[in-house]
């Protein structure tokens, strides 16, 4: 299994590398033929290696998370090492991000890991639930592919980055300014956010799939001894999502347990989660054909 997973992560991560090498390797040979797409693509492969270095820590700023110790979080802290202990792996550093929705997310850094929680989801899970999303979360980090799908999400995010830097609020099809009604520059900005975020869902579906989130979720049961806390906590967020504002770039959804937008169309394209009801359904089935045999 775990060969397999790795030439999963192997193959997503060559694929992730094609598509960004593409625009560096084509400009370079616009500019000087053969050796300029050398270049170019050389230039990609550093591009990507320093990126890979800094996504963790750039996506848990983003988040506007700040990393936590047993001082302040205590139970938060209890819960993340005991859980590492039970997985065999060494205990990440423990976050808790200040976004007003409830959710949580992993993020591989050099030497380890962060997870992070938001504070509204401390507040609406009990313990055992807690204790399924934050191993759901582990399972991630454990993963090769968390490493790729964090990297991508950071260059997913960047088109959204420099749109809003030119003045696009309306990027990606999300007004944060709520109580007023769309103007002929948000429809322009809704315009230019779908076809200029092409690349980036390109790289996100990439980066995630199905798959990576069932297999998350099966770890997450087997660690915490069943899926009924962790399919608990799901409902609960999934009930919540879309109806909270979220002021985060929609290419950064697949790093958090559950997507946390309304279904506009473009924010569909971004959502690498299976629906929630077959999460839990292939949990529970997977439950009762354990405890059958």
């Amino acid at each position: 299994m775990k060969q397999s997973l790795d030439f999963f992560a192997t193959g997503r991560l060559l694929g992730m590398m094609a598509v960004v090498a593409m625009p560096f390797a084509l400009a370079g040979a616009l500019v000087a033929g053969l050796t300029g797409a050398l270049i170019g693509t050389g230039l990609a492969v550093a591009f990507l290696t320093a990126a890979y270095a800094v996504a963790g820590r750039v996506i848990v700023r983003i988040f506007d998370a700040v990393e936590v110790d047993a001082s302040t979080h205590p139970e938060l802290c209890e819960i993340v090492s005991d859980l590492a202990l039970r997985a065999g792996i060494p205990a990440p550093r423990v976050a808790v991000s200040r976004l007003g929705t409830p959710n949580a997310f992993a993020a591989p850094t050099p030497g380890g890991g962060v997870l992070g929680v938001t504070e509204p989801l401390l507040s609406i899970l009990s313990r055992p639930e807690l204790e399924a999303v934050l191993a759901h979360e582990l399972a991630h980090l454990a993963r090769p592919a968390r490493a790729v799908a964090t990297t991508a999400a950071l260059f997913a995010a960047l088109p959204g980055a420099l749109s809003m830097r030119w003045g696009c609020d309306n990027y990606y099809g999300l007004r944060f300014r709520r109580n007023r009604k769309p103007t002929s520059s948000d429809r322009r900005d809704q315009v230019f956010g779908f076809w200029s975020a092409l690349p980036a869902v390109v790289l996100v579906r990439l980066a995630a799939s199905d798959k990576i989130e069932f297999e998350a979720d099966a770890g997450a049961a087997a660690l915490c001894g069943g899926p009924e806390h962790l399919c608990s906590a799901l409902r609960k967020i999934d009930s919540l999502a879309g109806r909270l504002v979220t002021p985060i770039n929609p290419a950064l959804s697949h790093l958090l347990v559950v997507h946390p937008f309304s279904q506009t169309p473009l924010s569909r394209m971004f959502d690498a989660h299976p629906p929630i009801k077959e999460r839990i359904e292939r949990m529970t089935a997977s439950d009762e054909e354990t405890h059958a045999s």
